[in-house]
């Protein structure tokens, strides 16, 4: 589940805890308490050799399941092992230099280090294993050159029309250009109808115009947009003749590919340093004026002739609202990854750091005790329900896909659904137990060098990405909602029906032992939940958006029920 520093931090103790005799040291500790009862000591390596042997089940046969078989093993450790030999991250008792002082600029030295290392081996290699996450974890936008395999490219496929495509993707996928996503503006975030960012179709010249009007315009957040991206697209809203026909997508290259400086008429820039993702060029653009070709306009579902005459494919709004899903899958996904990470660090941690009483002849791992088994196995379990489902989740998108394919979308408002409220659940639940993972690792946790105020960090970062979850969750209930009043019920609720139709009936404690119950237990309480928050909006007299805000809290408890 990667690498952590959790062994060599064990390691570092000051002259005082080297004289005390409740050293928190383990292995000097266990030394102590050997000497007490005459028995050899056991070294840290004793003791991770000692609870490893007590496992019962075959380790490598778990991780080919999660990784997805034995090639795909092989695969991912011969690129992690060709990665962290040209980084100089082999040496397991040598801190990776994040790991000390740097500043802004040499973490993004480094970022841009790493980015052009995995980038260069997927493609001498011929895979994809750092697309969706990087060498350490994270996910891929974690490095400036990230983005353009998390969001740039699928959004080229989702986009463009079949002559945009074959000019761009394969530009993309060289590495030819350096992609960036510009949706999100300082004044609107997710909140995409209210961007500003204006593309004024000059019908002389056949361009359109990009200008940001105002400082809430100002596109920032993108990730890459502030050192590395070449070409970006950019959500802006489509003026023709006078008329805004709302928010549209173009593809504009935004920095000479000769000297990386940025075009003329953009302002361009990096915003500083953050909770995590350091390695990476979060920036602002501001465009003054820039004209770009009429065609850059992305036209796979809308289209702009060149006396300006504006065509949309009916479906447009839908189906591309759904561009999102595939990186909210990711995103699911990674977080199982991000939260195993946090708790391999703390269980190993667990298993060699050795505490208790003086009058205890030797004192016993910290894993031993049961308040420290529970919270650990309890996170565990969590980081493989998030992973299965997000396995399960993805083959219903892959499904969509097919689907689409076909010209079938009647599926894409499930999946938009289950993607955001996974997306919302799996992030938070791997926010708040990366954060339980650090505080089992008492003050050892807290150091940098341990690995896991960065992992807290950025898996923190993945509850506002991408969606903030109190508007992913949003999504949820509307789609109940909307299902609700609807003349039949979507199949997805039709266990909405067991509440009025089906009582719960009584179990004894030995029941909750049976899956099946337990599921029963939940559909009954989310068809109550859901039933009372579509009663609530029923009977509320103002508008549909008072009534929403109005019955939030009762909203969004249904959607997490659901």
């Amino acid at each position: 589940m990667g690498r952590d520093n959790s062994m060599r931090l064990t390691h570092v103790q000051t002259s005082h805890e080297r004289n005390t005799a409740q050293s928190s040291n383990p292995q000097i500790t266990s030394v102590s308490s050997s000497a007490r009862t005459g028995a050899p000591a056991l070294t840290q390596p004793m003791l991770m050799e000692r609870a490893r042997n007590q496992a019962t089940f075959d380790s490598s046969l778990l991780t080919e399941i999660i990784v997805g078989g034995k090639e795909a093993v092989a695969r991912q450790n011969d690129a992690f092992a060709r990665i962290e030999k040209a980084l100089g991250t082999d040496d397991l008792w040598k801190l990776p230099p994040r790991y000390g002082n740097m500043d802004r600029e040499e973490m993004l030295l480094e970022g841009l280090r790493a980015a052009r290392v995995t980038v260069n081996d997927g493609m001498d290699h011929g895979h994809k294993i750092f697309y969706q996450a990087n060498h350490e974890w994270a996910l891929s936008n974690a490095n400036p050159f990230g983005l353009t395999g998390l969001l740039f490219i699928p959004m080229l496929k989702l986009q463009c029309n079949p002559e945009q495509l074959a000019h761009w993707l394969p530009l993309a996928e060289s590495g030819m250009i350096i992609g960036s996503y510009s949706q999100t503006e300082l004044g609107h975030g997710s909140f995409v109808a209210g961007l500003q960012t204006t593309a004024t179709l000059d019908k002389v010249t056949d361009e359109f115009v990009i200008h940001t009007p105002s400082i809430p315009a100002v596109k920032y957040w993108p990730g890459a947009l502030g050192y590395a991206s070449t070409h970006t697209i950019v959500i802006a809203r489509m003026i023709i003749d006078g008329k805004d026909y709302g928010t549209h997508s173009f593809i504009m290259q935004i920095r000479s590919l000769e000297d990386f400086k940025p075009l003329p008429g953009i302002e361009l820039g990096d915003m500083g340093l953050k909770m995590a993702y350091n390695g990476t060029d979060n920036g602002y653009a501001i465009f003054n004026h820039v004209r770009i070709p009429r065609t850059h306009l992305l036209s796979r579902y809308n289209t702009v002739s060149r006396n300006g005459t504006y065509h949309a494919d009916p479906l447009r709004e839908k189906l591309l609202y759904g561009g999102m899903i595939g990186a909210r899958s990711t995103i699911i996904r990674n977080s199982a990854f991000q939260l195993a990470q946090a708790l391999t660090i703390a269980t190993r941690y667990s298993a060699v750091r050795v505490q208790g009483q003086r009058s205890i002849p030797d004192e016993p791992a910290i894993m031993s005790y049961k308040l420290q088994h529970y919270r650990l196995l309890t996170l565990t379990s969590k980081a493989y329900a998030i992973l299965f489902a997000s396995m399960a989740a993805n083959a219903t998108y892959q499904k969509l896909l097919e689907a689409q394919a076909r010209g079938d979308h009647a599926s894409l408002p499930y999946v938009h659904m289950i993607m955001a409220g996974l997306k919302a659940w799996c992030t938070q639940t791997a926010a708040d137990g990366a954060e339980d993972a650090r505080k089992l690792c008492g003050g050892q946790g807290y150091l940098t060098m341990s690995g896991l105020p960065e992992i807290v960090a950025s898996v923190a970062g993945c509850c506002t990405f991408e969606g903030e979850n109190t508007v992913m969750w949003k999504q949820v209930s509307r789609y109940l909602m909307k299902g609700m009043a609807a003349p039949a019920l979507p199949q997805d609720m039709a266990y909405v029906c067991s509440y009025t139709d089906t009582p719960l009936a009584s179990h004894d404690g030995n029941a909750f032992l049976n899956p099946a119950v337990l599921v029963q237990v939940f559909e009954h309480r989310a068809a109550r939940l859901v039933t009372e928050a579509y009663e609530l909006l029923c009977a509320e007299q103002g508008s549909a958006v008072t009534a929403e805000n109005t019955h939030a809290v009762a909203l969004q408890v249904a959607a997490r029920a659901h």
